[in-house]
C-alpha cells in the first residue's frame, strides 16, 4: 500500500483578497497556483523533496551581479515552479517551501487536492525609528503558526496598531497567509476542458466570432443564434491570439502570424511574423510586428508594407475608413513620461504623422476606442482631435485596470465603488456576510462625448475583452463568451458555445477545417 500523497503550500493572502483563488475550505477541493522555494535546512516548516527538475532555459537571467536559472519540478502528483541561484537539471533533492503567490502576468502550474487543515500565517512586524517611522518585518522575518481554521478569511484583517502612533519598542503580529495542506490523492477528477474557451470576441453586423485561449479555433455565432467552428492550421498552445471580424469573415493574429477565416472556405495562414498589435477597417487588416514593420492585409491582395513607420505601436483602432495608431517615439527627461506620436494610416497605406506629445498616465499603456476616438490610459482619458493632437484629459476617480472601445462606446473597468473592504477599494469587506463569494470587478460603459457611464455589468475579470454588434448588444469575454444584459448591475448572460455547436453540428464532418 502506498503512502498518502499530502502537500503543505503557504498562500500568500493577496491571492486570496485579490479573488485569484476563493478562499480554501477545509473539505472543499482547492487548485493553488505552485511554486517551490529553496531555503536553508533547519527551520522546521521546510521540507526535502525529490523531483524531475525540467529547465525553462539553459541561459541565466542576469539581475546586476546575481544569476537566476528557472524551470518546473515534477514530483508524486504535483508540478511546480522553481528559481534558484544554481544551474540544476535532472533527478533533484531540494530542501525549502511550496508557496502560492499571486504573480502578475504569471501562470505557474496548478497543484489540485482536498483541503484537510488551514492554519493562519503571521509574520512580526516591529516600529522603526526612521524619519517619519514606520513598521517592517522584524529581522529574520519571524513567522508564527496559529490555530486551526475552517476556512481562510476572505479578507486578512491588519492589526490597528498599524494605523495607530509608533511606539519603537512595540511589536505586533500581521497576517500573510494561511498554511494549506493538501490530500492529492482523496481529489475527484477536474472536469474536462469546454470545446472552446474564449479569449477575445469581434463583431461584424450582427455576426459575433471568438478565438479560443489556446486551441487553434474560431467559432463564428450568426445573427440567429448559429455556432459553426473553424479550425486554423496554426499549434495548439498560448499565441496570444486575437479576433477581427470583418463582413465576409474574420482575421485572427498573434504570435504565431495572420490567418484568413472565410464563411465557407479552409482557413489559411497569410503570415508568420508575430503579431503585436492589430486593429480592422472594412476587410483591411493592419499588424504591427517588432521585426518586420506594419502591413495592410485585404482578401485577394498581395500583403501590403507600410514604409514609414515612426516607432513601437502601444494601440491601434480602426476608425471609419482610416486607422489610427499610438506610436511611442523616445522617453522625455523625466522618465516618467514617454512621449507619443498619433498616427494614421489609410486602407491604401497612406501615412499621416502627428506631433510628439505626453499622454495622459503613462504609467499604464494607452488603449484606443470609441466615436470620437479616445485615448484610455490608466485612469485618464483624452479625445484624439482631427490634428492628431491629444485634447484635455478627464481624470476618473479611482484605479481603473484598462479599457478601449465598443462601438462609439468607451469601456473602463474597476473595482466596484460603494463597499469599501479592508483596503479600502475591494467589493466585499470582511464583515460582509457575502464575504467569501466571488471576487468580481466593474464594467462601465461611458459615452465619450459626456464621459458618463451608461451601462454597468459585474465581470469575473480584471482584463475583459469587449465588442458590439449592429444591434448595440455589448459581448464581453470574461470567464466565457457573455452578453450584457439590457439592465445594469446583472451578471452578463453566459453563452454555452459547446452546447451550440453540439447542436448545429453533432458530427465532426460539420467543422471548417
Amino acid at each position: 500500500m502506498t503512502r498518502p500523497r499530502t502537500l503543505t503550500v503557504l498562500v500568500d493572502e493577496l491571492l486570496i483578497e485579490d479573488g485569484a483563488i476563493p478562499p480554501p475550505r477545509v473539505g472543499s477541493i482547492s487548485s493553488l497556483p505552485l511554486r517551490f522555494s529553496e531555503q536553508s535546512p533547519g527551520d522546521d516548516r521546510t521540507t526535502v523533496i525529490r523531483a524531475l527538475l525540467e529547465p525553462h532555459r539553459t541561459t541565466p537571467r542576469a539581475d546586476d551581479a546575481d544569476l537566476s536559472w528557472s524551470g518546473l519540478l515534477r514530483g508524486d502528483g504535483w508540478t511546480a515552479e522553481w528559481s534558484g541561484d544554481r544551474p540544476r537539471v535532472g533527478h533533484v533533492e531540494l530542501t525549502g517551501r511550496f508557496v502560492s503567490l499571486y504573480e502578475i502576468g504569471s501562470s505557474p502550474p496548478d497543484v489540485r487536492g482536498l483541503v484537510t487543515r488551514i492554519r493562519l500565517v503571521t509574520v512580526e512586524y516591529r516600529a522603526t525609528g526612521h524619519n517619519p517611522p514606520h513598521w517592517e518585518p522584524t529581522p529574520g522575518f519571524p513567522t508564527s503558526i496559529g490555530a486551526d481554521l475552517d476556512a481562510a478569511p476572505r479578507f486578512f484583517e491588519r492589526p490597528a496598531d498599524l494605523e495607530s502612533p509608533y511606539d519603537e519598542a512595540a511589536s505586533i503580529d500581521v497576517p500573510v497567509g494561511v498554511l494549506v495542506d493538501l490530500d492529492l490523492d482523496d481529489v475527484s477528477p477536474p472536469a474536462p476542458r469546454p470545446d472552446v474557451v474564449p479569449g477575445d470576441v469581434s463583431c461584424a453586423g450582427d455576426t459575433v466570432w471568438t478565438v479560443d485561449t489556446h486551441l487553434p479555433v474560431v467559432v463564428r455565432l450568426d445573427a440567429g443564434g448559429t455556432a459553426t467552428q473553424h479550425v486554423l492550421p496554426g499549434a495548439i498552445g498560448s499565441h496570444a491570439r486575437r479576433v477581427h471580424a470583418t463582413p465576409t469573415g474574420c482575421w485572427v493574429v498573434g504570435t504565431d502570424g495572420v490567418y484568413r477565416c472565410e464563411m465557407e472556405t479552409r482557413p489559411r495562414l497569410i503570415a508568420g511574423d508575430p503579431v503585436s498589435v492589430s486593429a480592422v477597417v472594412g476587410e483591411t487588416l493592419l499588424t504591427c510586428t517588432h521585426d518586420s514593420g506594419w502591413w495592410l492585409h485585404t482578401p485577394g491582395c498581395v500583403p501590403l508594407a507600410i514604409d514609414d513607420c515612426p516607432g513601437s505601436v502601444s494601440a491601434a483602432t480602426g476608425f471609419h475608413d482610416r486607422f489610427l495608431l499610438v506610436v511611442v517615439t523616445d522617453k522625455r527627461r523625466d522618465e516618467r513620461e514617454m512621449a507619443y506620436r498619433m498616427v494614421r494610416v489609410s486602407v491604401a497605406g497612406d501615412v499621416e504623422i502627428g506631433p510628439v506629445q505626453a499622454l495622459p498616465d503613462n504609467h499604464d499603456r494607452p488603449r484606443l476606442g470609441g466615436d470620437p476616438v479616445h485615448v484610455i490610459s490608466g485612469s485618464d482619458i483624452a479625445e484624439v482631435h482631427d490634428n492628431l493632437t491629444v485634447g484635455a484629459v478627464t481624470r476618473l476617480p479611482h484605479m481603473r485596470f484598462g479599457g478601449g472601445g465598443a462601438g462609439r462606446l468607451l469601456w473602463t473597468v474597476s473595482h466596484p465603488s460603494g463597499r469599501t473592504g479592508c483596503v479600502g477599494r475591494w467589493p466585499i469587506g470582511p464583515s460582509d456576510e457575502a464575504g467569501d463569494t466571488r471576487q468580481y470587478w466593474m464594467l462601465e460603459l461611458r459615452d465619450p462625448a459626456t464621459m458618463e457611464v451608461v451601462h454597468t455589468a459585474p465581470i469575473f475579470t480584471s482584463g475583459p475583452r469587449v465588442a458590439s454588434d449592429a444591434s448595440g448588444r455589448i459581448w464581453v469575454v470574461a470567464d466565457g463568451l457573455r452578453l450584457l444584459s439590457e439592465k445594469s448591475m446583472l451578471e452578463p448572460e453566459m453563452i454555452d458555445l459547446s452546447g451550440l455547436l453540439g447542436k448545429a453540428h453533432p458530427s465532426a464532418a460539420s467543422v471548417t477545417r
